[in-house]
């Protein structure tokens, strides 16, 4: 699996195990990358669209949309283990995918629902 830098310090705390927010972005990334996988043209190309988008109204850092375009350059499984890793990496790009406008209404209010843990 491709390392990939950050230049942010560390923000998942090991000991406390994964956040709510971070639960929720892990399947709507988990989700995403099904329906990736099943459309890859169509969503890559989202995706893509939404990363220019993030470049020209300069709404994150430049590491997001680099990080994403060479994410998205990658085999779907191989980006899928970088995205979802439990790292902070993982996390950082969880809480910034790019897959906006994918879900239904219903896997958006499906996705929105607690968790049973």
């Amino acid at each position: 699996m491709s390392q990939i830098a950050h230049p942010l310090p560390k923000i998942a705390d090991p000991a406390h195990g994964p956040n709510k927010s971070d639960l929720r972005a892990r399947r709507l990334v988990s989700l995403a990358f099904a329906k990736y996988r099943a459309a890859p043209a169509d969503i890559r190309q989202g995706a893509l669209a939404m990363i220019g988008k993030w470049e020209t109204e300069r709404t994150c850092l430049p590491w997001y949309p680099q990080t994403w375009r060479s994410i998205l350059a990658m085999p779907v499984d191989q980006a899928e283990q970088v995205v979802l890793a439990d790292t902070d990496v993982g996390q950082m790009l969880r809480a910034s995918a790019p897959f906006a406008g994918i879900f239904t209404s219903e896997e958006m209010i499906a996705l929105r629902q607690p968790d049973d843990h």
